[in-house]
C-alpha cells in the first residue's frame, strides 16, 4: 500500500524507473550495485575516483550514530567528513571507516583523506535525496523540495545558506522537522532543475505575465522574462482568469460601455418575445449573442 507507494516515489525521484514503473538503463546501473537505491545511485552518479570515495565516505557516516554533537557541531555533513579522514585509524571511527571502505571495494575507489569540497558533498546527498534539496528562507528555516519545512539552530553555520542538500532529517508529519545532517549545495549543479513556462493573468498588475521558471519540485530557483508570446497563448491566459476575476479585469472606457449598452438594444430587438428578462442584471452578453443565433437558425421556440 502506502510504502510500496513511498518506495516507487524514490525509485522515480532519482531517475531508476519510469512513470509506467518499468526500470530504466540508469536504474540497472543502480541496481547493479549491493546498497540502498539512494545510496547506489550517489555512488552511480560520482563521475572520478575522488567523487568516489566521498561518496563512500558519505554513505558510511549515513549507516551509523553521529559521532559529533548536533548542539556543539551543527548540521554539517562536511565536518563529519573531514573528522573520518582525520581518524579512519581510531577506535571512535573504526566502524566507519570499515563501511567506507565497503563501499570503497563496490565502486573500486581509492582511500581518499583530503578535505571535503561543500558543494560536491551537496551534490551527492542531493542525488541520494533530492527532494530534501532546501531553499533558505532565513535565520535557520528551509523549505524543501517536497514542500514540507525543516530548520536548523539560528547559531549553525548552515542556517544562512541559500539552499543545502539534507541528508538525515528528523520531521513528523505535518511539523517543522530538524535538520541533522546536511550540505551547502549549488541547485544548477545538481541536473535536477526543470524548465517551464507560466503565462498568466496577474490581478495587481492587470495584465497577462508570461515568464520561464526554473524549478526543483516545490522550489523556485530563478525566473526570466518569456518573449514572443502568442496571441492564443495570451487569449487563454485571459480567458482561464476572467470567470474569477470578473469584469474588473478589464478597462471598459464610456465607449466599449456605449458599444455594450448598443449590443443589449440590439439582442433586446431581435428577440422581442424574450425582452421582459433581458435586462443587463440578468443575461450576459455571450448569452444575447447565442439567442440571436438560435432566433436565425429558426429552432428557438417563442412564446408570449
Amino acid at each position: 500500500g502506502d510504502h510500496l507507494a513511498q518506495a516507487r516515489g524514490v525509485l522515480r525521484g532519482i531517475g531508476a524507473i519510469d512513470t509506467e514503473g518499468g526500470i530504466t538503463p540508469h536504474g540497472r546501473k543502480v541496481a547493479a550495485l549491493p546498497c540502498h537505491p539512494r545510496i547506489s545511485n550517489m555512488l552511480v552518479l560520482a563521475t572520478d575516483d575522488s567523487g568516489k570515495a566521498l561518496g563512500a565516505d558519505i554513505a558510511a557516516i549515513l549507516e551509523e550514530k553521529d559521532r559529533m554533537p548536533l548542539e556543539h557541531d551543527g548540521a554539517d555533513i562536511c565536518l563529519r567528513i573531514d573528522e573520518l579522514r582525520r581518524n579512519r585509524r581510531s577506535h571512535g571511527w573504526a566502524r566507519i571507516a570499515r563501511n567506507a571502505e565497503q563501499y570503497r571495494t563496490m565502486v573500486r575507489a581509492r582511500e581518499d583523506n583530503t578535505s571535503a569540497d561543500p558543494l560536491m558533498v551537496g551534490r551527492l546527498v542531493a542525488a541520494a535525496y533530492p527532494e530534501r534539496i532546501a531553499q533558505g528562507k532565513g535565520c535557520g528555516h528551509f523549505l524543501l523540495a517536497n514542500g514540507e519545512t525543516a530548520k536548523v539552530a539560528i547559531s549553525d553555520t548552515l542556517a544562512e545558506c541559500d539552499y543545502l542538500a539534507i541528508a538525515s532529517l528528523n520531521q513528523h508529519t505535518g511539523s517543522e522537522g530538524w535538520i541533522l545532517l546536511a550540505s551547502p549545495v549549488a541547485p544548477e549543479e545538481t541536473g535536477l532543475v526543470s524548465t517551464r513556462s507560466v503565462i498568466t493573468w496577474d490581478s495587481r498588475a492587470g495584465k497577462v505575465i508570461a515568464r520561464q521558471e526554473r524549478r526543483i519540485g516545490r522550489l523556485l530557483i530563478g525566473e526570466t522574462p518569456l518573449h514572443n508570446v502568442s496571441r492564443d497563448e495570451i487569449t487563454a491566459a485571459v480567458c482561464e482568469a476572467a470567470p474569477k476575476e470578473g469584469l474588473s479585469m478589464f478597462d471598459f472606457n464610456d465607449e466599449v460601455q456605449n458599444l455594450a449598452d448598443f449590443v443589449l438594444f440590439s439582442q433586446r430587438s431581435c428577440i422581442l418575445s424574450l425582452s421582459p428578462v433581458l435586462t443587463r442584471g440578468k443575461v450576459s452578453y455571450p448569452q444575447f449573442f447565442l439567442l440571436a443565433y438560435l432566433a436565425e437558425e429558426d429552432c428557438l421556440s417563442m412564446s408570449s
